[in-house]
Formats: structure tokens, C-alpha cells, sequence
């Protein structure tokens, strides 16, 4: 059982397989108030300046890998130092590369993992995480 609507205008095709068609006036849905955004105006500002400070990040993270790929006796020097556990020496392994920023440190018989973190009193924003298997 079908219904069809009333004081419709009924349209029709002569090219389309469909003979006929109903539209159905939409004046009620431009009436309507769009509801408000749960959510608060974009602001890019802090957005923009985490891009610039992972950016450092990204730079800091180039200087260790470049140096693992292009020195092999470094590469040989931190896994070895890092398999006798010596957390210091190893930190001073990192340093040795050129980074300057704050970062964390873990090793494990299978991987290596640097976290670089830029974050100070004034901006909390960003941290890159790197973890390269050996």
C-alpha cells in the first residue's frame, strides 16, 4: 500500500525511465535555526606554533639518525653501550650528536626509543617519539 502526498506538484520526464516524480518542498528546512557549536571558534595560533616547535623536534631527530646511518663505529658504540646498560653513557652517546633538547631514553635488547621533548613553562606542546630496532 503506498500514500501519496497531497497538493504536490507531480513532475514528469519524457527521456527517463522514471515516468513521474513528486518534489517535496523543503520551506520548512530553511526556516530552521542552525544549533550552535558544541565546540569553541577555530583558533590556528597555538595550533601553528606546535608545528614550529615539532619542527625543532624534527630537526634535533635528524642530527641522531643522520649520525647512526652515516657512522658506523658510533652506531656499533651506542648499541654495545646500551646492551652493557650504562643509561649514562648512553645519554652521552645521544648528546654527542648535536641534540640540545630535553629527551628520555630507553633501551632494550631489541630496540632503542628517544623521546624528544620541547616543552617548557610557558608551552607544553609537542613531543616526537622515535624507536629504531636493532
Amino acid at each position: 500500500m503506498y500514500f501519496y502526498p497531497v497538493n504536490i506538484p507531480i513532475y514528469s520526464c519524457p527521456f527517463s525511465l522514471v515516468t513521474s516524480f513528486y518534489r517535496i518542498p523543503l520551506s520548512n528546512m530553511s526556516t530552521q535555526i542552525r544549533k550552535q557549536s558544541p565546540f569553541p571558534p577555530v583558533n590556528i595560533g597555538k595550533f601553528e606554533t606546535s608545528a614550529r616547535q615539532f619542527q625543532k623536534l624534527m630537526e634535533q631527530a635528524s642530527r641522531f639518525v643522520n649520525k647512526v646511518v652515516e657512522d658506523h663505529q658510533y652506531a656499533y658504540k651506542l648499541m654495545n653501550t646500551a646492551q652493557l646498560s650504562n643509561q649514562p653513557r648512553v645519554e652521552e652517546l645521544i648528546r654527542s650528536t648535536g641534540i640540545n633538547i630535553h629527551f628520555h631514553v630507553h633501551f632494550t635488547p631489541t630496540s632503542i626509543q628517544i623521546i624528544l621533548d620541547n616543552s617548557n613553562d610557558q608551552f607544553n606542546c609537542c613531543q616526537l617519539v622515535m624507536e629504531l630496532r636493532w
